[in-house]
């Protein structure tokens, strides 16, 4: 069990976990946010150091796939805030350096566990994570 996860969000997720899960991973979260011209939220100078640009968009949003769902199938994550929406967890991905492959950078990425037990992501950077 997670540290500080409540008993029943517990068991309701290990019901997830014996069915079908998929991560949903929109590539626009990079192309059109992450990347997009003139956004002034800095995550993408971040990813930029790490020799990343919008053409790496559809390799990253199948990275951040693949590492979600591996990640979440063996509880690696933390718990944020439920509300309406849903649950809020975060999930550490690491991120090769394409300047420097033997490098790597742990990223915190935020996702969504939706009502059908899909995880989404709703942002590929909050910080790094080490």
């Amino acid at each position: 069990m997670v540290r500080g996860m409540h008993p029943t969000l517990c068991c309701l997720i290990k019901i997830y976990k014996e069915v079908y899960i998929q991560t949903i991973v929109d590539p626009r979260k990079f192309s059109e946010y992450l990347f997009k011209e003139g956004a002034d939220h800095g995550k993408n100078r971040v990813f930029e150091s790490l020799g990343y640009g919008k053409q790496h968009s559809k390799k990253l949003a199948t990275l951040y796939q693949k590492q979600g769902l591996e990640k979440f199938k063996k509880d690696e994550f933390q718990l944020g805030k439920k509300d309406r929406y849903g649950q809020r967890i975060d999930i550490e991905i690491e991120l090769p350096d394409m300047n420097s492959p033997e490098k790597v950078s742990y990223l915190k990425s935020g996702w969504m566990i939706l009502e059908d037990g899909n995880v989404k992501l709703n942002t590929p950077f909050t910080g790094f994570t080490r």
